[in-house]
């Protein structure tokens, strides 16, 4: 099992430099999650909310609620790992000009993306979970 260090019931980090997450890492982040009011988790494998890039496994179970959004100073990629999801792109005038679906690989959708700052967009997620590694440059903020 990869070891943690927890900086809330939703937020771990890896303690290791070296990373390596296996299936029962998956799993058992799930039953984390499960305990969780939202049933979310998400694992940080970048040393701190100050590093400049930030890799996460993230897992969000069906109906959970992502806001629009959009990160002003940075550009975000994510690949799903498990499950799938309606990611919604939206104009800045909040009108919907682009749903891209997306599954694990395999699954005939799309498995990555990657969008550049200042791209409103949400989730809709269709999966009883959805996993997935999200990737994005510069310092964490809850207003990305």
């Amino acid at each position: 099992m990869i070891k943690t260090r927890k900086e809330s019931n939703k937020v771990l980090y890896a303690k290791s430099g070296i990373i390596s997450i296996s299936k029962n890492d998956i799993n058992h982040l799930i039953k984390l999650a499960d305990k969780n009011p939202d049933r979310t988790i998400r694992l940080c494998t970048h040393k701190n909310k100050k590093d400049i890039l930030n890799e996460m496994i993230i897992i969000h179970p069906r109906n959970y609620k992502v806001k629009e959004h959009m990160h002003p100073k940075n550009a975000e990629s994510m690949m799903i790992i498990k499950g799938s999801v309606d990611v919604l792109i939206y104009s800045k005038k909040k009108k919907l000009i682009k749903t891209i679906k997306m599954g694990e690989f395999g699954s005939k959708k799309a498995f990555y993306y990657k969008i550049p700052q200042k791209t409103l967009h949400t989730l809709i997620i269709k999966s009883r979970y959805l996993i997935f590694y999200e990737v994005s440059k510069g310092k964490f903020s809850k207003n990305k």
